[in-house]
C-alpha cells in the first residue's frame, strides 16, 4: 500500500515539475524578439538555435526538462517539455538532458543547431575531457 502512495506522490512531483518547465517555456514563447546583443553571434539563415532548461530535485531523484528552437529571427519553431526520474546527481540530470536534447534534434531531422543552456561545466567537460571530474 504504502509503495502505490509513493509511486503516485512521486508521479504527482514528476507532473507538477513538468508544469513549471511548460509555464517557463510559454513564457518565453511570448517574449518579445530580441536583437542579439554586441558579444552574442548572430544566428545564420538555416540554422535553429535550440535553448534547453531543467528543474531538478535533489531530494526526489525527479526532474523536469525542456527544449525550444527557434529560427534565425526569433520565431519558435518546437518545442517540447518531459519529466525524468532516477538522475542522482545534477551532472548525471543535466547529461541526461542535454542527451535528451540532441537525440529530439536529430529526430526533428535538424542538421544546423546550435545549443543553449546553463550547463556550462558540462559543455567545458565535453570540449576539454581531460578535466574532466575537476570542473
Amino acid at each position: 500500500m504504502q509503495e502505490k502512495w509513493l509511486e503516485k506522490r512521486k508521479t504527482k512531483r514528476s507532473w507538477f515539475l513538468a508544469q513549471q518547465v511548460q509555464t517557463r517555456m510559454e513564457l518565453t514563447e511570448r517574449a518579445e524578439v530580441r536583437k542579439p546583443t554586441v558579444n552574442e553571434p548572430r544566428m545564420l539563415e538555416g540554422w535553429v538555435l535550440c535553448e534547453i532548461g531543467m528543474d531538478w530535485s535533489k531530494t526526489g531523484d525527479i526532474m523536469g526538462a525542456a527544449w525550444i528552437t527557434k529560427n534565425s529571427r526569433g520565431k519558435v519553431l518546437e518545442h517540447s517539455r518531459r519529466a525524468f526520474s532516477g538522475s542522482k546527481t545534477v551532472g548525471e540530470a543535466k547529461l541526461q538532458v542535454m542527451l535528451w536534447a540532441i537525440e529530439s534534434m536529430r529526430s526533428l531531422k535538424k542538421k544546423k543547431v546550435r545549443f543553449v543552456s546553463i550547463f556550462g561545466d558540462l559543455v567545458e567537460a565535453i570540449g576539454k575531457p581531460y578535466r574532466w571530474p575537476a570542473l
